[in-house]
């Protein structure tokens, strides 16, 4: 598209040099020649799923960036972002339908989303203990005068419970996606077993058995069949 848009520039810097045909036809030539080889291999089916590919890596390498960028930005360590996104890598390896069905990506968009907010609970309780909170609260109940202090003071001990408890739900939601991914990962690595012919063993030792059979009733009737040794060999 660029090299189109040159086109006329050419023209003008031709005309500007006195028409000299040559030299323009020779730097448009050289403009148009990646247009042509583009558009000549975009209909390929072998360059499409280049195309493809390139495309979709790019976007999973700015994801990536974008959620390292993210917790990194939050005060959260990445080491189990890199974790979740090594096994979502896999299960698209190994099974794309699952990591299509179970919506991967999502899951981590999911996971730092629930883990930066973790992390601010955590800073709150952290900034905010309930310990001191209780103190000023039964220090200045008595006291008249502190009485509007100590209905701040309450509510922001009913507060810190509330980001205790939303902390908790985040933290067990942070494990499960984990353990989820963990799960996926796991499964799709799993070996489909083979699903046809399941009485292989069976049917061939089956058939052993009746050859043994057989060989062993051809033995005994051949046996019968011969005749009786001489006594003195016998002997």
């Amino acid at each position: 598209m660029r090299s189109l848009l040159m086109v006329p520039i050419i023209l003008v810097i031709g005309i500007a040099l006195g028409g000299q045909i040559s030299l323009v036809w020779t730097l448009g030539a050289a403009l148009l020649a990646p247009v042509v080889f583009h558009a000549a291999t975009l209909g390929r089916p072998g360059y499409r799923r280049w195309l493809e590919d390139r495309r979709r890596h790019e976007l999973e390498r700015g994801n990536r960036q974008r959620r390292q960028h993210t917790l990194e930005s939050a005060g959260v360590l990445t080491d189990t972002l890199v974790e979740l996104t090594a096994l979502v890598q896999a299960v698209e390896l190994n099974d794309e339908v699952a990591a299509a069905r179970y919506e991967l990506d999502g899951l981590l968009d999911h996971y730092v989303e629930v883990a930066v907010a973790l992390k601010r609970y955590e800073r709150l309780i952290a900034a905010n203990g309930r310990d001191e909170l209780v103190t000023d609260i039964m220090l200045y109940q008595d006291d008249p005068s502190a009485a509007a202090r100590v209905r701040i003071l309450e509510h922001r001990l009913r507060c810190h419970d509330q980001c205790v408890t939303a902390a908790k739900k985040l933290r067990a939601q942070s494990d499960a996606i984990i353990e989820l991914l963990r799960l996926i990962a796991q499964r799709s690595a799993m070996p489909e077993l083979p699903d046809r012919d399941h009485d292989a063993i069976e049917r061939r030792l089956a058939d052993l058995e009746t050859t043994e059979a057989a060989l062993g009733e051809l033995t005994a009737a051949a046996l019968a069949d011969l005749p009786p040794m001489p006594k003195k060999l016998a002997a």
